[in-house]
């Protein structure tokens, strides 16, 4: 996986902020546009929805590679690596899945909320 640009904003992140960052995301579990707000209030960061998104992606692949390494440790010496890596691969997919979609749900609902505030924008359509 390549390093974080120099001059990205997720790479001025101090440690803890980082740490802090990734609890929100993955323990607590709370949406992009919280994390968003959060973000901002606690850490004086403007990011996009996207910006995070892509961060979280990364960060989901580094705890994905630890998470490897501390099932392979705990396996070593195990017969059947085909089934305990079969098993592995069925969680690591269904939680990307579960992820995947809580996103698309909340960018199809900020589509959504623009779309209405343009409506309430235009003006009469004159015939």
């Amino acid at each position: 996986m390549r390093k974080l640009r120099p001059d990205s904003k997720w790479s001025k992140l101090t440690a803890e902020q980082r740490e802090t960052l990734e609890r929100w995301l993955f323990e607590e579990n709370i949406a992009y546009h919280e994390a968003l707000e959060r973000v901002k209030r606690e850490f004086g960061m403007a990011v996009s929805l996207r910006g995070l998104s892509e961060y979280y992606k990364r960060l989901a692949r580094v705890r994905m590679r630890r998470e490897v390494i501390k099932v392979k440790a705990a396996f070593k010496g195990f017969d059947e690596w085909d089934t305990a890596w079969e098993l592995l691969g069925d969680v690591t997919t269904a939680m990307t899945v579960r992820r995947k979609r809580r996103w698309k749900a909340e960018l199809l609902a900020a589509r959504l909320d623009a779309m209405g505030k343009m409506e309430g924008q235009k003006g009469p359509i004159s015939g």
